[in-house]
């Protein structure tokens, strides 16, 4: 694998976007949380797809510029969501709509759009996908060579469309950061990122220090951060293990008790495919246990379920994970993520100590998998090398923010490139995981970041939210007529469809693009998921039907109307 290093270095002496414009026209802007519409402006800009070839083709860039309520505005600040594949536009429709809304008081504020996503040009979905058999417990092996098999076949595809994998890397939408700087005319701008955001920002800080006013990361991935530490995995399930036992569980002993059982015999389970509404059988062994736990660690909000669901699989019970066993034997490739996340992948000494602390630690190295990293060899997607990856020195103001309950981006993240920032300050809430909770879990954290964005004092600070429980709601008993009531096709104002189906005690929900997820009642017509802080709401019409669906996540409300009512 090659870096691009060089060509990068003659990208600065020959800048190859000097002559960018941005085309802007007016933008009635409406969130989904609020029926406030804003005044923005929705920008425009035409970049190369891939720097380092002089044929490659024109993509272009979108985002959303909400104008500064400032007398005297700061340098301008561009929204980096996470991901990667994440779009900023879409971000700012959500429930962090009100604090894009604050930061305005420092300066205009941009929704970007990274390459590949959003308002910007989209790659071309691989119509291709992946399955493990359902008649063999998962083997992290096979599963890789399935997925690196797909991974060869959408390459293909995606050539044959015209699409340079290639350039979809960190680098290059540094680069594109740039390009949007120099566009709008002005010497520096200040980043606010998240997740694979602050990967990016961080990025921008390694090669453009001259034109960074401040950054804002939350949720930190470092240059090095990509493919995650077995060990910081294990901390979060030993902090889970001990707030647990405060309630009666014995979770780590249960977790303990049911991978043991499975690695020296697999297990077969009956169940009710949530796509088909068919019976199936499944035969699952450890690692599939291992991954589909993994996937409940971004925060307390997703996690707090394995306490009840583990004390029931010890039992024998493995119906209440299902779904999310079944989540870990097919896929689709997602072409902008694979390709950034294979670019920045890992360097050998971090490999290596994720090799060391798989033997030593309950999940092993599951938190990985199926990561986009671990198959784009199958993608032919160069390196980015270890300059990419190497130590990063930066004297820009800096404000990092960590949630201590975060398994997608452990403090340890921060605390580990803290040191060379000699103008940096970090803001830890204890008890938030992963996402918005970073953002929204107390009033406190908007302000400290517009004080930060304004230029005032800031100290290292600690949020302390208040603790969570291991007790899940239970849910009432409906009958199969009063659960078809809801049966049908459903339109998000953001436009996006939901699929409602009935199983037995429950509603199966399948959310376009997000993935299907499991209701359960709590009343005649409201709804609960057990997985995470989301509620459905059900308002009927006087002549019983659906007139109107409220999704509340978090605290956001998204509203939803029939579309179609199914026999």
């Amino acid at each position: 694998m090659k870096t691009c290093l060089l060509i990068f270095v003659l990208g600065l002496a020959f800048p190859l976007l000097s002559g960018n414009k941005i085309v802007w026209e007016e933008h009635s802007f409406k969130a989904d949380t609020s029926e406030e519409q804003v005044t923005a402006q929705r920008g425009r800009m035409t970049v190369k797809e891939n720097r380092e070839r002089s044929d490659s083709r024109d993509i272009e860039l979108g985002f959303i510029r909400f104008k500064s309520t400032a007398a005297k505005p700061g340098s301008p600040i561009v929204y980096l969501a996470g991901g990667p594949g994440g779009s900023g536009s879409f971000t700012a429709r959500g429930s962090r709509f009100g604090l894009f809304m604050k930061m305005r008081e420092a300066g205009d504020v941009i929704a970007f759009d990274q390459r590949g996503t959003g308002l910007s040009t989209r790659i071309e979905p691989c119509d291709k996908s992946w399955s493990y058999p359902n008649d063999q417990p998962l083997a992290r092996a096979k599963l890789i060579a399935f997925q690196e098999e797909n991974a060869r076949a959408c390459n293909a595809f995606w050539k044959e469309k015209g699409v340079d994998l290639n350039g979809y890397n960190t680098l290059e939408s540094a680069r594109d950061l740039d390009a949007l700087r120099r566009a709008l005319g002005v010497e520096k701008i200040s980043l606010w990122g998240i997740s694979y955001g602050s990967h990016l920002g961080l990025a921008y800080a390694r090669y453009f220090p001259d034109h960074l006013d401040k950054l804002l990361l939350a949720g930190i991935e470092g240059p090095d951060h990509t493919i995650k530490l077995p060990r910081d995995t294990q901390n979060l399930m030993e902090a889970i293990d001990v707030m647990a036992a405060r309630e009666g569980f014995h979770f780590l002993d249960n977790v303990q008790t049911v991978l043991n059982r499975l690695e020296r015999e697999p297990a077969t389970i009956e169940m009710v495919d949530p796509r088909l509404g068919t019976a199936l059988k499944l035969t699952i062994g450890k690692f599939d246990v291992q991954m589909a736990t993994s996937g409940y660690l971004r925060g307390p909000d997703s996690f707090k379920v394995l306490p009840t669901f583990f004390q029931a699989m010890a039992g024998g019970d493995f119906s209440v994970m299902a779904a999310r066993l079944m989540d870990g034997r097919s896929g689709r490739i997602r072409g902008m993520s694979a390709a950034m996340d294979g670019a920045s992948y890992a360097s050998p000494q971090r490999l290596a100590a994720i090799a060391e602390q798989e033997k030593s630690t309950v999940l092993g190295g599951a938190i990985n998998y199926p990561g986009y990293a671990t198959f784009a060899r199958g993608l032919d997607i160069n390196d980015l090398g270890s300059v990419f990856r190497g130590p990063l020195r930066s004297s820009a103001p800096t404000l990092f923010i960590s949630g201590t309950l975060d398994g997608r981006t452990s403090v340890n993240n921060a605390l580990e490139l803290l040191p060379d920032f000699s103008n940096a300050h970090h803001l830890i809430i204890e008890g938030a995981g992963h996402s918005d909770p970073l953002f929204l879990s107390s009033p406190e954290i908007a302000d400290i970041m517009l004080r930060f964005m304004r230029g005032g004092d800031m100290e290292d600070r600690r949020i302390v939210l208040p603790p969570i429980s291991f007790k899940l709601r239970k849910s009432i008993s409906l009958s199969t007529e009063q659960l078809a009531r809801y049966v049908g096709t459903y339109q998000l104002e953001k436009g996006a469809d939901i699929v409602i189906a009935a199983g037995t005690d429950h509603l199966i929900v399948d959310v376009t693009g997000m993935g299907i997820f499991k209701f359960y009642p709590s009343s005649a017509q409201e709804f609960f998921m057990r997985e995470a802080e989301v509620t459905m709401a059900f308002t009927l019409d006087k002549t019983g039907g659906v007139e109107r669906i409220e999704v509340n996540i978090q605290g956001a409300v998204m509203k939803a109307k029939p579309r179609e009512v199914l026999p």
